[in-house]
């Protein structure tokens, strides 16, 4: 997926929330919330996002992950997810 933007919303000078945009590969965009630590790893515009099937099957969002692309064997591109 990709990252379209990382968000920090102060309220009142205090409170402060922080968030991911991302955008599957078909367009749907969404957001989930994170913290200040995590919106720090997320170094490129592309991520992982770990789906569940909750109660009467519908997916929910377990967490969005940075990844990183790395040159892998035989100079192909592959990624891999920051825990």
């Amino acid at each position: 997926m990709k990252i379209t933007d990382l968000t920090q919303t102060t309220y009142d000078f205090v409170y402060r929330t922080y968030s991911v945009e991302y955008e599957y590969p078909e367009g749907e965009k969404r957001e989930y919330g994170t913290t200040y630590e995590r919106i720090r790893e997320f170094e490129y515009d592309i991520g992982a996002v770990e789906l569940h099937q909750g109660f009467l099957g519908w997916l929910w969002v377990k967490r969005v992950y940075p990844v990183r692309p790395v040159q892998g064997e035989e100079g192909k591109l592959e990624i891999v997810v920051l825990e």
